[in-house]
């Protein structure tokens, strides 16, 4: 409000595009987690939107929960990390450039707590101590970091493990040794320790087992238990499915975890990808937009949790 006319002046977008890009993100992605714990009311569950409309994935959701039995809850906050490729972003001189960012998002509410831009010509990897860096002592002390297979990095797991944190780290084809070694246990012999299915949805049945086994002299720091997933889908009007096997470790023992525990951590891994990059491609449409790489940093934070938290998609920006 100015001071002489008491008039407001709406800033233009060029003036907030400056202030944007000047903020510092870790500060603007804790003062709006700290923002939303304190305001936003607890979610509650509904088979409707504020305007009265149907939601398919609520009615979905209240299926799941009355015909098959409830997920356990966690006894660990887990946080998944993944990256984005910014496809729409440009150089100054108007090529693509490649852009991308490395979340971590909360597993239970899918809220972005932390986000590192890639360096140019850089890897997901390089830049995974930096986005755990933006995290307090506090936050990692005890919690689980999901990650891919691209993650599968002694160097990562060591990070962790030196700060008080755990992990629940895929294992493919990237670590042929690892991956053999976790191949060749007798999967045979190890009972079904948690199984879940079948589930329609997506216009497919999906059925999921899981087999944890705990073993010694694994080849990745702090490793103890090997966690077998087996997905089977479906696809409706069809008879032939398709199996797939993956592989995970993680350094909790059988008495801090449980099977179906690290199943539902499983499961959240997926929360950074449909939670939060679909809501992004999809609600604010960010492929699409040609933000200059580098520039507008501060803006890529806010977003995910502001919409998820509340459970109503905000008005969508031009971009």
């Amino acid at each position: 409000m100015c001071p002489f006319t008491q008039h407001i002046h709406v800033p233009d977008e060029h003036t907030l595009r400056n202030l944007l890009s000047r903020l510092d993100p870790a500060q603007l992605t804790r003062a709006g987690l700290a923002c939303l714990d304190t305001r936003t009311p607890p979610q509650t569950s509904s088979s409707h939107t504020s305007t009265g409309a149907p939601e398919r994935e609520h009615r979905r959701a209240h299926h799941q929960q009355r015909h098959h039995r409830p997920h356990p809850t966690p006894r660990h906050t887990a946080y998944a990390t993944d990256g984005k490729t910014q496809r729409g972003a440009r150089t100054r001189r108007g090529q693509r450039s490649g852009s991308a960012v490395l979340h971590a998002a909360r597993h239970h509410d899918a809220a972005v707590v932390a986000s590192t831009q890639i360096a140019d010509k850089g890897t997901e990897t390089s830049a995974f101590t930096a986005l755990l860096d933006q995290l307090d002592d506090d936050q990692l002390h005890g919690a689980l970091i999901t990650a891919d297979a691209l993650h599968t990095v002694a160097d990562h797991a060591t990070y962790l493990l030196g700060r008080r944190a755990h992990y629940l780290i895929y294992v493919k084809g990237n670590r042929p040794t690892l991956h053999e070694q976790l191949a060749a246990l007798p999967w045979g012999e190890v009972p079904i320790a948690d199984d879940e299915g079948p589930i329609h949805a997506h216009g497919r049945e999906e059925r999921r087992s899981i087999k944890v086994a705990t073993v010694n002299g694994l080849v990745f720091p702090g490793a103890c238990q090997v966690v077998r997933i087996e997905r089977y889908r479906r696809r409706h009007g069809t008879l032939k499915g398709s199996r797939e096997v993956v592989f995970a470790v993680t350094d909790l023992d059988a008495h801090q975890v449980s099977p179906a525990e690290l199943a539902a951590h499983a499961r959240g891994h997926w929360t950074v990808e449909n939670r939060v990059h679909h809501v992004r491609d999809v609600t604010f449409h960010e492929n699409a937009r040609r933000t200059r790489a580098g520039r507008a940093r501060g803006c890529d934070r806010y977003r995910p949790p502001s919409v998820d938290r509340r459970g109503v998609e905000e008005p969508r920006l031009r971009p």
